[in-house]
């Protein structure tokens, strides 16, 4: 899935990777910033910039906090 405040493009494929990225089209070409859920296979792709979704950001500082003792 991808959206902007007007539009939305949903794909399916049956993998998860570079290669359903790739299928889709958007990313191998998109310049603006990818916000996702720092899945390894988005930084492939280099012509955007990428930020963590907050949700995502707030999972990785619970467990700092919780597993790995860090204030």
């Amino acid at each position: 899935m991808a959206c902007t405040p007007t539009l939305t493009l949903y794909a399916a494929h049956p993998q998860r990777g570079t290669a359903a990225h790739d299928a889709m089209g958007l990313l191998p070409t998109y310049t603006g910033i990818a916000v996702h859920d720092g899945y390894a296979s988005y930084a492939t792709y280099r012509a955007c910039r990428h930020a963590l979704c907050g949700v995502h950001l707030l999972r990785e500082l619970t467990y700092l906090a919780e597993e790995e003792g860090a204030r």
